[in-house]
C-alpha cells in the first residue's frame, strides 16, 4: 500500500472511533465514555437554553402587546365617558380640554362645575351695537304719531 492509502486508512479509524459510542461495561466506565455523557448533555443544555430564550422573547412580545391594547382600550373608554358627559351637561368643545379626569366620577364631579362657570348662548346679554351704546329694538321705526302728520306733531310738541 503506498503512504496515502495507509494515512486514509489511519484517518478513517479515527473517526470511526470518535464517531462510536463507547459502552460501559459492567458498574464502571471508561472516561472516554463519561467525556462523551458530559459533552452531549451540554450540547443538550445549550439547546434547552437557545429554546427557553426564544420561547421568553415571544412571550414578552405577547404580554407587552397586551399591554399595549389594555392602555388603549382603558384611555378609549376614558375618552368615550369623557364625551359623553360633557354632551349631558352642555359642555361644548371648546371647553372640552378643560374636563379632565381618570374616572367617571371624577369626570362627572368636574363637569358639573365646569358647566356652572361656562355661559351658555342663552345666559348671555343681547348683542350690542357699538362699543358706546347699548342696542336699541326700537331704533330705525318711525315713531307712532297717532296718525298725524310730522307738521301735526311738530305744532303739537310747541303748544305744550
Amino acid at each position: 500500500m503506498s503512504e496515502e492509502a495507509v494515512q486514509h486508512e489511519a484517518a478513517e479509524g479515527q473517526e470511526q472511533a470518535t464517531v462510536e459510542k463507547v459502552e460501559p461495561e459492567g458498574k464502571t466506565f471508561s472516561e472516554a465514555y463519561v467525556k462523551q455523557l458530559r459533552e452531549e448533555a451540554a450540547g443538550y443544555r445549550v439547546r434547552l437554553k437557545e429554546i427557553e430564550d426564544s420561547e421568553k422573547s415571544e412571550l414578552q412580545k405577547a404580554q407587552e402587546a397586551a399591554e399595549s391594547a389594555q392602555r388603549e382600550l382603558a384611555a378609549t373608554r376614558t375618552e368615550a365617558a369623557r364625551l359623553r358627559i360633557a354632551a349631558k351637561h352642555g359642555i361644548g368643545e371648546d371647553h372640552l380640554d378643560f374636563l379632565t379626569g381618570s374616572d367617571e366620577e371624577e369626570l362627572e364631579a368636574k363637569a358639573v362645575k365646569l358647566a356652572a362657570l361656562i355661559k351658555t348662548p342663552t345666559d348671555e346679554e343681547p348683542p350690542r351695537k357699538g362699543a358706546w351704546a347699548p342696542f336699541d329694538p326700537d331704533e330705525g321705526k318711525s315713531p307712532d304719531g297717532g296718525g298725524m302728520s310730522i307738521a301735526e306733531q311738530f305744532a303739537a310738541a310747541f303748544d305744550q
